[in-house]
């Protein structure tokens, strides 16, 4: 992969890293971080490569940090590969040992306070700087237009500057002048215009569906094509096409369903503003009239889902609020956070009733299970933790991921756990016994979220797709977000998921018709 950033953190620090490489790359900025582009093999020898391929070094500087083995080899590799390193302070500390000595001559940027993302604003014009501009012309050489550089960057930052023009355009002949010419001449800009793109697709789509009615025929289009297709309509007449198509896959459906029509696309109701930072976690409340959000603002909101109205506002978590839900009978409200804890909150009155403790790494996911008697939360430290809501003990403590738990969610019938993580795949427990039932592969990303339709028939996770449960087969794959989804939730009669996204956007899906094939 290529990548300009290089991001060196510790876990503790992941949720930050997790933001800085989101913003950056949001901005344009390739970058490169672990676990997601570590290649299969040795993990060190990735680390080794990655830095020196690398024109810069985004470095997450806390307390963990300092005291981080792993964060002083990868600062002592990038310096000695000649990359530019940016401490990005998030924690009043200052460096120790051997990594002071390092640090010592390094300009740092502080990201003390919050809000996060007004720091990491900050980082990005800081980045962009230093980075080679990627303008349409190629700009002048440095010693006919020096760069100026931002105040906070100071000296180090025009030397590195200076230092990576002389690297990269050494003195030619005055023969090789049309050669250099040449090679001068930007290449065509088509890396990032997938907005402009995406946004066409979407006109030709709308288009589409406005000459299919004008035209008086009955409105059938089937949804876009994804990029990796749930089914085929074995009734649909061929087409020609300038490719092979790929094989139809097996069929979920029973045969008594001979020819089905294929399920009418989503549809999307309303959306929900509130919250300052990221949505990472939505619930639906047992009678479907509330809607629960939690998000990197450390915030709880209840909304009514009826108005789009803001109900109240929970505070408590020191931490990003990673996940929320509701026990089954609507008087609890259930929270875990990047503080590690687990929060239990009177529904009605927005009252702290509980603290539950024991994980020692973020939460990532709590869930009740259809009983109320047990409460489930997925963590960092690769575990699942089972609790006693009414008392707060711990009850069970389910092992077997290797890579940080997301997420977890029951089964209607509490038979069942369902759970995913930072390897890209579902996994399906037994929770009496804690054994793996089942694992579903088709992900390419981390699966952030995952949840049972009412009927136990459906999963679904994010981005977002909906599984059979019973063969693990991919029903579909809803398209149209921007960003990654956080949580997926489903209303109580399963005609509606909900989704929360790293846009800060809610969505409300209409997936009624899925739900139907899937039985």
């Amino acid at each position: 992969m290529a990548h300009d950033v290089f991001i060196s953190y510790t876990i503790a620090d992941k949720a930050v890293a997790d933001a800085v490489c989101h913003r950056l790359e949001e901005a344009g900025v390739r970058c490169w971080i672990a676990p997601r582009d570590v290649g299969f093999g040795d993990w060190g020898a990735s680390i080794v490569e990655a830095i020196s391929e690398a024109k810069l070094v985004v470095m997450i500087l806390s307390a963990a940090a300092n005291a981080s083995h792993n964060v002083l080899d990868e600062v002592v590799t990038a310096l000695d590969a000649g990359a530019t390193v940016i401490p990005f302070r998030i924690e009043d500390i200052r460096p120790t040992g051997a990594l002071r000595l390092r640090l010592s001559r390094l300009h740092w940027l502080d990201a003390l306070g919050a809000p996060l993302d007004q720091h990491i604003d900050r980082l990005i014009e800081v980045t962009k700087r230093i980075l080679p501009a990627e303008a349409d012309e190629v700009p002048p050489r440095q010693e006919e237009q020096p760069l100026r550089p931002l105040e906070e960057t100071g000296p180090l930052l025009q030397a590195a500057e200076e230092r990576r023009h002389r690297q990269e355009e050494p003195p030619r002949p005055p023969g090789e002048a049309a050669v250099r010419k040449l090679e001068e001449t930007p290449a065509p800009k088509t890396v990032r215009r997938w907005p402009a793109t995406a946004a066409v697709a979407v006109a030709a789509a709308v288009l589409a569906s406005a000459l299919a009615l004008t035209l008086g025929g009955s409105f059938r289009t089937p949804p876009i094509t994804p990029v990796q297709p749930a089914a085929t309509n074995p009734s649909a007449p061929p087409q020609p096409a300038p490719a092979p198509q790929p094989a139809p896959r097996p069929s979920v459906i029973p045969k008594s369903f001979t020819a089905p029509a294929p399920p009418a696309p989503p549809v999307l109701l309303r959306t929900l503003t509130g919250h300052t930072g990221y949505v990472q976690s939505v619930a639906f409340s047992p009678d479907g009239r509330t809607l629960a959000s939690g998000s990197w603002d450390s915030a709880v909101k209840l909304w009514d889902v009826a108005s789009g109205q803001l109900q109240r506002t929970l505070t408590g978590h020191t931490g990003y609020v990673r996940s929320v839900a509701f026990s089954p009978d609507g008087r609890t409200l259930a929270s875990g956070g990047a503080d590690k804890f687990v929060k239990l909150w009177d529904a009605a009155s927005g009252r702290l009733v509980r603290t539950l403790t024991g994980h020692t790494n973020e939460v990532n996911s709590v869930t009740f299970s259809p009983d109320g008697r047990r409460l489930a939360s997925a963590s960092d430290d690769d575990t699942i933790k089972l609790w006693d809501p009414a008392s707060g003990a711990l009850l069970r403590t389910l092992t077997g991921h290797t890579l940080y738990v997301i997420s977890a969610a029951f089964s209607p019938d509490g038979r069942m756990l369902a759970s995913g993580s930072y390897g890209n795949t579902i996994r399906l427990w037994d929770p009496a016994s804690g054994q793996q039932l089942r694992s579903l592969t088709g992900h390419t990303d981390h699966v952030l979220s995952v949840a049972f339709s009412p009927d136990g028939r459906t999963l679904a996770s994010g981005t977002i797709k909906l599984w059979d449960v019973a063969s693990g087969q991919e029903l579909a794959a809803l398209t149209g977000d921007t960003d990654w989804v956080q949580s997926v939730a489903f209303s109580p009669d399963g005609r509606m998921l909900a989704s929360g996204s790293s846009d800060k956007i809610i969505k409300l899906w209409d997936v009624s018709n899925v739900n139907e094939a899937a039985k």
